[in-house]
């Protein structure tokens, strides 16, 4: 699966629509990409809090579950693919994006 693909999974897996989100209904786009931007972004960071916990108990065990840390990771990563979806970066723009960031580097 390229990344257009699994941006077009993701959309189609994870919709924000009135049947999801009861509160969607009757409200207008503005609004409806106002709830699912902060309510990506409320699971970013949900799966960040997860990874943090699975580091810092690591801290104190001495070991890192590389399964659990891999599952947070995966959902975040489905996450930001989806706010990317949300807000109009699709893969051709992220990926110029990436190139003039490498390029800034130099």
């Amino acid at each position: 699966m390229d990344f257009k693909e699994l941006m077009e999974t993701v959309a189609k897996n994870w919709p924000f629509d009135e049947k999801t989100y009861l509160e969607l209904k009757g409200v207008n786009e503005e609004t409806k990409l106002r709830f699912a931007v902060k309510h990506v972004l409320l699971h970013l960071q949900k799966s960040l809090g997860q990874m943090a916990e699975i580091c810092e108990s690591a801290d104190h065990k001495g070991t890192l579950d590389p399964l659990d840390l891999e599952l947070h990771a995966s959902k975040f990563a489905v996450n930001t693919v989806r706010l990317l979806g949300l807000i109009g970066v699709d893969a051709e723009r992220l990926d110029r994006f990436v190139e003039e960031w490498v390029r800034s580097k130099v």
